[in-house]
């Protein structure tokens, strides 16, 4: 096998974990360049290199400028895309969960039952549900929901509260993300889309859960391989 036929099947591997949402992988892409605008040429060639066929550009780009995520002006023949000012805004509101090499709850979880039925609308950013009235909450946080602590999660815990914590499929494939990024593959491509396998994890609050709880588990083992090639490879460039 040639490096480059290695290269190749690393990356559909990489791109077979789980189906890729090109408007997604474009705000990773936003998110991670080392400058705030990018030409659309630019934009295509390091997309394309992560498996993205043009059409579906056009689309995700066309979409993302009417929702207001990007912004667009010409330059001669060519468009220039960044980000709006909102979008920045919240870009960079999720670099500690997304870049940081430390876990963003120090001081643990603790189980809380409640007198109300949980709802995903609840506006506790920590909140994570694991039955109908009982959820996890960082120590030491407050909670919209009134109802009193059962105790601190620790260690020890069955096979069903991992389950309903992250799923067998998420945690599958923050295992193969952590075997990837532990190759050190090179290339912007393999950044963009390792850096969008573990931000999509990032910012689940039952990562972060399961992290803690399952400190040896294949969620932490993502957190520390992906934020290691982060921190050894540079960011993506505009430049030609």
């Amino acid at each position: 096998m040639t490096d480059n036929t290695a290269e190749t099947t690393l990356l559909q591997e990489l791109v077979e974990l789980a189906p890729i949402k090109t408007w997604s992988l474009i705000a990773t892409m936003f998110g991670d360049l080392d400058h705030e605008q990018i030409r659309g040429k630019q934009a295509s060639s390091i997309l394309e290199a992560s498996g993205i066929k043009p059409e579906a550009m056009r689309v995700a780009f066309h979409r993302l400028r009417k929702e207001g995520w990007l912004v667009s002006a010409k330059s001669g023949r060519e468009v220039i895309y960044s980000l709006s000012t909102e979008a920045r805004a919240q870009t960079h509101a999720a670099y500690d969960r997304v870049y940081s090499q430390s876990t963003p709850f120090a001081d643990g979880w603790e189980m809380v039952l409640s007198v109300e039925d949980f709802s995903p609308s609840d506006s506790n950013a920590a909140t994570v549900n694991i039955a109908k009235n009982i959820f996890l909450r960082p120590v030491g946080s407050s909670s919209d929901k009134t109802g009193f602590v059962v105790e601190r999660v620790n260690d020890g815990l069955p096979d069903w509260f991992e389950d309903r914590l992250v799923p067998p499929d998420a945690r599958r494939i923050a295992l193969s993300t952590a075997t990837i990024a532990a190759r050190k593959p090179e290339g912007q491509h393999f950044r963009l889309l390792l850096l969008h396998r573990w931000r999509l994890l990032a910012l689940r609050n039952q990562t972060w859960a399961h992290i803690d709880l399952f400190p040896n588990g294949p969620l932490a083992q993502c957190h520390k391989a992906v934020s290691k090639y982060l921190s050894g490879t540079p960011r993506l460039t505009a430049k030609q």
